[in-house]
Order: C-alpha cells, then sequence, then structure tokens
C-alpha cells in the first residue's frame, strides 16, 4: 500500500541539531510550501542553496527540491524550476545552488514558494533522503550560513548580551513601558516624553539675555501684547539697555524738533504751536545778570518797575514794546 512520511530527523544532520527526512513508499511525497518569498522586497536575483543527503533510491525516484512561482492571487504559474534532482546514496550531504534571475520570472510573478519531496514522475516514488540548511537569499551570491543560536523551546533569555547589541531586560519594562531611570539605559536623561518639561522646571532666571544670540528673538518672534508693563519686572528696561539710536528727538517729536548735543532746535518751516499746550519762560523777581540768562534768550520779570517779557539782547534785554532795559 502506497504511504510515506516526512519527519524531522537526527539520523543524519549536516547543521544544527535536525534535518528533515523524506521517506516515499510507492508514491511520490512532497513537503508543504515554505513561506513565500516577496519579489517586491528586493532588487536583482534570489539564490537558492540547499544540503541534500540519498539513503534508498528505487527505479527513477530522487530526491528534489523545486521553486514555483505564484501570482498575487495565490495563483501557481508553472514553469517550476528543479534545482535539485539527487540521486547519490552516500552518508555525506551534497549542496546544491540556483540562480533565480528576476528576468526570468513568468509574467504576474508576485512570490515564489519552495517545496522538497522524493518523486519519480509517475507517482510511486521510493526511497529516503535528508535535506538540510535550506537558504533563499536575494543577491548573487550565497553568504556563509550563521545557524541561530536558539534552539528549539529556547527564549531570549539564553542570548547573552554582545559587544555592540544587547536585549532589553524585563526588568527594564514596566507594564510595557520601557523605565526611562534603568541605569542600563544610557543617556536617559535625554529621554523625556512630551510635555515633560514645563515652565515649573525651568528655574526663574535660567535663561537670560546672554543666553540668546543675536537676532534670535524679533518682533516677529513676539506675538501682539505678548509684553505689557506686568510682564516687566520693575528698572527691568533702563537707558542703559536702550540702542543710542533707538530713540532720538527727531523720532521722538516727529521731524518737528531736531538736536545736537545740548541743543534742540526748530528746522526752518516748522512752527511750534503752544495753543494745545503751555509755553512757561524761566522767571525772576528783578532783572537778571547777563550771567544768569543767555544771548537771546526770553525771560520773565514778575515784580518791580521793570516787570514784563523781555529777550537779553548783548547787555541789555528788550521788552515787547522795543524798550531796552539794562541788565542788572
Amino acid at each position: 500500500m502506497p504511504t510515506g512520511t516526512i519527519t524531522r530527523s537526527t539520523e543524519r544532520v549536516f547543521l544544527g541539531g535536525y534535518t528533515m527526512r523524506i521517506e516515499a513508499v510507492g508514491v511520490d511525497l512532497w513537503s508543504g510550501w515554505s513561506n513565500a518569498i516577496d519579489f517586491s522586497r528586493f532588487t536583482g536575483s534570489l539564490m537558492l542553496s540547499c544540503w541534500i543527503s540519498g539513503e534508498i533510491f528505487a527505479g527513477t525516484s530522487s530526491l528534489k527540491a523545486e521553486a514555483h512561482f505564484f501570482n498575487a492571487a495565490g495563483t501557481d504559474l508553472g514553469s517550476a524550476v528543479v534545482w535539485a534532482d539527487h540521486v547519490d546514496t552516500v552518508t555525506t550531504f551534497t549542496q546544491y545552488i540556483a540562480q533565480v534571475k528576476r528576468a526570468d520570472l513568468p509574467a504576474g510573478t508576485s512570490h515564489v514558494k519552495l517545496r522538497f519531496g522524493i518523486a519519480d514522475g509517475t507517482g510511486t516514488g521510493i526511497g529516503i533522503g535528508f535535506v538540510d540548511a535550506v537558504q533563499a537569499v536575494p543577491g548573487e551570491w550565497v553568504p556563509a550560513w550563521t545557524p541561530s543560536i536558539l534552539t528549539e523551546l529556547s527564549t531570549l533569555d539564553n542570548v547573552s548580551d554582545g559587544t555592540i547589541y544587547g536585549r532589553v531586560k524585563v526588568g527594564n519594562l514596566l507594564n510595557g513601558d520601557i523605565n526611562l531611570a534603568s541605569a542600563s539605559i544610557k543617556n536617559r536623561g535625554a529621554l523625556a516624553i512630551l510635555d515633560a518639561v514645563t515652565s515649573k522646571e525651568i528655574a526663574k532666571d535660567a535663561v537670560t539675555n546672554n543666553g540668546l544670540a543675536d537676532g534670535s528673538v524679533s518682533t516677529t518672534k513676539i506675538a501682539s501684547s505678548a509684553v505689557g508693563a506686568t510682564q516687566l519686572a520693575t528698572s527691568a528696561v533702563t537707558d542703559t539697555k536702550i540702542a543710542s539710536s533707538a530713540a532720538s528727538l527727531t523720532k521722538v517729536s516727529g521731524g518737528i524738533l531736531t538736536g545736537s548735543g545740548s541743543t534742540a532746535t526748530l528746522p526752518t518751516g516748522k512752527i511750534f504751536n503752544a495753543t494745545a499746550g503751555k509755553v512757561r519762560l524761566r522767571s525772576f523777581t528783578s532783572m537778571p545778570t547777563q550771567l544768569q540768562v543767555d544771548d537771546g534768550e526770553w525771560f520773565a520779570v514778575t515784580a518791580g518797575a521793570n516787570k514784563g517779557i523781555y529777550v537779553r539782547n548783548g547787555a541789555v534785554a528788550m521788552n515787547g514794546a522795543g524798550t531796552e532795559v539794562t541788565l542788572a
């Protein structure tokens, strides 16, 4: 009666602790499909490799390795590649390598799957063989096999930290969150979460004008009304903090007055209108001396025989009626 088995075996092993043993008795017997190899995930060719050892083969039976091509809907497109056809019965393993070039793929190929089996083409295959160390690698060559350091039923606890990479240990996790205070996490102080730093965490006077680059804060970066009288400390802005050209006499008077040194000048064509305010002259109770007023200065005498408004003209003062009075 035709029968067959595919088992995990330790009879012949090329790499690791187990191998796949295929035994067919009067039937073509195939393994299940491998994982789908998605060609959209890489460019170039796909390199295939496996190691096979045979024990018994009868008639035209052999141990075969096949690569099948599928479209996105999962339909086998045919044109399978038989990349191993082993009939040798020595106990050693033989490596079989194939290159699947992208240009040779059937139209519509989305992914590739692998399978292994003993067959004679008539459905009555007879034989025993072993398959080990299967590789499917994008590129143009097959790299050296690097076996996993994990064995069956082992866990990441069996993996030690390397010189470059290490594990995130259970002690660093709390309810699924990483404990940023763990001493094993370097530079953990820079791992602040959103809103972790508020104004309460910034000390008063922590940021001074010395910590701001020139031009880093301009009027376009300050919101309207953001800085008012309540935001400025008493005496925060003094004349030493105002640039020398920030508030000139011309800017303050709108160009009505200009200044140079200690003198303010009403330019030609300008009108000083006192009707909206008050003009107060220096006042004396008696006629002042030349030392008390400047030449051309208007002043008032508020008492005595010389009571009136005068303008100094050299050594005398002249009132509004054109009368000259000698300065005291």
